[in-house]
């Protein structure tokens, strides 16, 4: 079994395709300004925004050179903290959803996923930035996390979304962005 299957090949949820790489990192708040959309709209329109300012930070990351090992500190951590408050709201505003529509193993897959996501950003952020394993393990990384998104966006939220009263569904809106906003560095 390959690293990638046994790390479940969808692990973690979150992101898809994005923006161009630049020439120089913009610093977080830079990158967050721009995309104000991350907590505008219903959640699922919340959820797609920060899938893809996630997926421009892994074009900004996979855009960078061996000796820019400063610059991969500074978007690995960016991606660390996108990725971790989006994961957070998830848990608790839209997993649950998930397992009261009789979707429990689903709801435990996605969280195991967001888990597994987590154990590789760790990896990623005490391995050395220079060498073949940063952009190999950051691969595995991206493609675990389109898996995931894609996997969500086309399959398990829309259901949830169309499972949910429009009370239901208003108040995972308010209670997504308020967990993301709490937990964005």
């Amino acid at each position: 079994m390959t690293d990638t299957t046994q790390i479940s090949r969808r692990a973690l949820a979150w992101l898809a395709v994005g923006v161009a790489t630049t020439a120089a990192a913009p610093s977080f708040g830079q990158i967050r300004r721009p995309m104000a959309s991350v907590t505008s709209g219903s959640w699922m329109d919340q959820v797609k925004a920060q899938h893809r300012m996630v997926d421009t930070l892994f074009l900004q990351l996979k855009g960078t050179q061996e000796g820019q090992g400063p610059r991969r500190t500074m978007l690995l951590k960016q991606l660390a903290d996108t990725l971790t408050a989006h994961s957070v709201a998830e848990e608790v505003c839209l997993y649950p959803g998930i397992a009261m529509m009789n979707a429990v193993p689903k709801s435990d897959e996605l969280y195991m996923e967001q888990s597994h996501a987590k154990v590789i950003l760790a990896e990623l952020d005490r391995m050395p930035k220079r060498g073949p394993e940063f952009p190999m393990r950051l691969t595995t990384l991206e493609m675990a996390v389109k898996e995931h998104v894609a996997d969500e966006e086309n399959n398990v939220y829309p259901r949830l979304m169309r499972a949910s009263s429009p009370e239901q569904n208003a108040k995972m809106t308010a209670d997504f962005r308020l967990h993301y906003n709490k937990h964005i560095v």
